[in-house]
């Protein structure tokens, strides 16, 4: 029976209690009629009028108090059915006893097909076991669980779902499965396409010419490629373990410093610098650094060195050609 079958029964059995009472004043009353004065008869019937709109005006707030009742289930059915998050209530066995509009649309099934079907005929195959375990954590441990998996529709349709489940004790005290259910397939796809994406720049970042990193403004290594690895002689895992200044000759530390600085007040910079190796050689750069939209700094560096030794070669021979006594009509 409903919980709106009963109310109205419970009016009806209050009201046929209150009848019976009055019937046994009344035949108790009728019995010492005799033995009454025609005052006490009279304070008798006016005592039961009395006793009646007493149980009339407690009779209309009882219904007035179920049809509040009855507007308030309303609502909260209303707010159950069409809220964006599909909710379903399972046994311990996870056969579904209860199912919202959202979840039933979800999965392409009539609400009324989906009560007594096992909520696992709607889970994608290769997450059984992952769902499984899940349950058994819940119901071993009582704690919420809360993870992605990929459900299937009525007509084999697969979407990715956030589901978050709890346990709560029913009429009898035996608990049951109370899930939350959220459609998150686009957001799934944004992903993927950030992976991607992120994949493909990783690949350009590799295959560069120039050594790439990205820093924190504090100058720790976030990210590097093969290429800067290479011109510092480190290791990808010994790059990331330090910072941008261990790559400054000491006596050129604070200028590092100030060079993260402006980088942190959202200065682009374009430079050239000696740069330390592992090894204690120095590799001359170039280099262009900017503040990313995450509060990084990105940087770009092409080696020099040959191009600096060149240059400085060719100052060098300058110099000797200068110094030197010349002869002949180029000299006149």
């Amino acid at each position: 029976m409903t919980e709106k079958e009963t109310h109205p029964k419970r009016i009806t059995d209050l009201r046929r209690q209150a009848e019976e009472t009055v019937r046994e004043k009344e035949a108790h009353a009728q019995g010492n009629l005799d033995a009454m004065s025609p005052e006490e008869i009279q304070q008798t019937l006016h005592e039961l009028r009395v006793h009646q709109i007493e149980l009339e005006i407690q009779n209309q707030e009882l219904r007035l108090t179920q049809e509040k009742l009855e507007a308030a289930r309303t609502r909260y059915f209303d707010l159950y059915d069409m809220a964006p998050v599909g909710y379903v209530t399972t046994s311990r066995e996870m056969v579904i006893t209860e199912a919202n509009l959202t979840i039933a649309t979800l999965l392409g099934v009539r609400r009324v097909d989906l009560v007594g079907q096992p909520l696992s005929q709607f889970i994608a195959k290769e997450e059984q076991g992952g769902y499984y375990l899940h349950l058994r954590q819940l119901f071993e441990t009582g704690e919420p669980q809360s993870w992605a998996l990929r459900m299937v529709k009525k007509d084999g349709t697969a979407f990715w779902s956030h589901l978050e489940a709890s346990t709560t004790p029913d009429g009898d005290g035996d608990p049951v499965c109370r899930a939350a259910v959220i459609d998150i397939t686009a957001s799934k796809q944004v992903e993927e396409e950030i992976r991607k994406r992120d994949s493909k720049y990783r690949e350009l970042v590799e295959r560069a010419q120039d050594g790439i990193f990205t820093i924190t403004v504090q100058g720790q290594f976030l990210l590097v490629n093969t290429k800067f690895c290479q011109m510092l002689g480190y290791t990808l895992e010994e790059c990331l373990r330090r910072n941008i200044l261990d790559t400054y000759p000491d006596d050129m530390r604070p200028v590092g410093t100030q060079r993260l600085a402006d980088l942190q007040s959202g200065q682009a910079l374009r430079f050239e610098r000696p740069m330390k190796r592992q090894d204690g050689g120095i590799v001359f750069v170039e280099a262009i650094a900017w503040k990313d939209s995450d509060g990084n700094v990105q940087a770009i560096v092409r080696d020099i060195t040959e191009r600096n030794l060149s240059e400085e070669e060719l100052r060098e021979a300058s110099k000797i050609e200068r110094s030197s006594p010349g002869t002949g009509p180029l000299n006149k």
